[in-house]
């Protein structure tokens, strides 16, 4: 069974995040483009956003696997990806951002 592990950093930075006001959402991304109305083109890397989410919510969680992990002893955490990731085991890190690290089978 696939598992997925918060490190005491990513802990930390989730028991002390004040902006959360639905349900606390790792989501995870794949890169992205975006192009501004002034033709500036930023590129978004791959890993975990930290936002809220309403898991009763169709819009908000189609096409999105979603577990709970617990945070320490405190709560869980919704986390989330396109099923081929969420199939998998990994480790959600911080380093400046969450990170994404597939654990050996």
């Amino acid at each position: 069974m696939p598992s997925i592990v918060l490190t005491p950093s990513a802990v930390d930075k989730l028991l002390n995040d004040k902006t959360a006001r639905k349900v606390p959402f790792l989501g995870y991304y794949r890169r992205s483009y975006s192009t501004a109305r002034d033709g500036t083109i930023t590129e978004y890397g791959d890993g975990f956003a930290l936002t809220t989410i309403d898991p009763d919510d169709g819009v908000e969680t189609r096409d999105i696997v979603i577990k709970a992990v617990p945070v320490g002893n405190v709560f869980d955490i919704l986390v989330g990806g396109g099923a081929e990731t969420m199939a998998q085991s990994f480790t959600i890190g911080w380093s400046k951002k969450f990170t994404y690290e597939p654990l050996a089978s």
